[in-house]
């Protein structure tokens, strides 16, 4: 209908459809009240097609021990723990752009009807945005949890973000979405609690 004579006739059309599911599990193990393992998996489905391409997992596990459950510590430790983890969270790149597709905006040109072909490629090897974290640290509390501290290092990777790079005009397409880099960050968290006051009144 775009391409109808000049003045005639008019067209337009829009995505207006989408759908997502999910399915989440967890399970959690636990030995002497002293080690403690948490297990999750996340599986997303996105878009409608099969040729869409969403379908994504993500894990994670963290680790914990008390170790003052474990030891003879000092009585003026209340509590020591230590505590490690891995996890991952990410999307895949939606719909519709999943799919190749042409954007046709015409236009008039005098008696003529002229077509403007844009839109953007997809990869047929693109892979899922996926950040993964890992953790470390330790939670210490002291003199009858009066005095509390925690201590985490972590290190985030953010894989293969995605873009879109240009192609060639003779194509027809504007540009190519893609994978296009990664982006790493790192960083340390420390956190101290007191409460010097413990009574009725106060």
């Amino acid at each position: 209908l775009g391409n109808a004579v000049a003045g005639t006739l008019s067209a337009g059309s829009n995505w207006g459809i989408g759908k997502s599911q999910s399915v989440y599990g967890t399970m959690q193990f636990g030995f002497a009240n002293q080690l403690y393992l948490d297990i999750s998996g996340r599986s997303d489905w996105s878009g409608i097609l099969e040729e869409d391409k969403n379908q994504h997992f993500y894990p994670s596990a963290s680790f914990s021990w008390l170790t003052s459950s474990t030891f003879d510590l000092p009585s003026f430790v209340s509590l020591l723990k230590l505590r490690t983890g891995i996890a991952q969270v990410g999307h895949g790149i939606g719909t519709p752009r999943s799919n190749n597709t042409f954007s046709f905006s015409p236009y008039d040109y005098g008696d003529s009807k002229i077509v403007n072909i844009g839109g953007t490629l997809v990869d047929p090897e693109i892979r899922p945005e996926v950040t993964t974290s890992f953790e470390g640290g330790f939670d210490l509390a002291l003199f009858d949890n009066r005095v509390s501290a925690e201590f985490t290092a972590y290190k985030k990777i953010h894989n293969d973000q995605q873009g879109a790079i240009p192609t060639s005009p003779g194509v027809g397409y504007g540009g190519m979405i893609t994978n296009v880099g990664t982006v790493e960050a790192t960083g340390y968290e420390f956190s101290l609690g007191f409460n010097p006051v413990r009574t009725k009144d106060w």
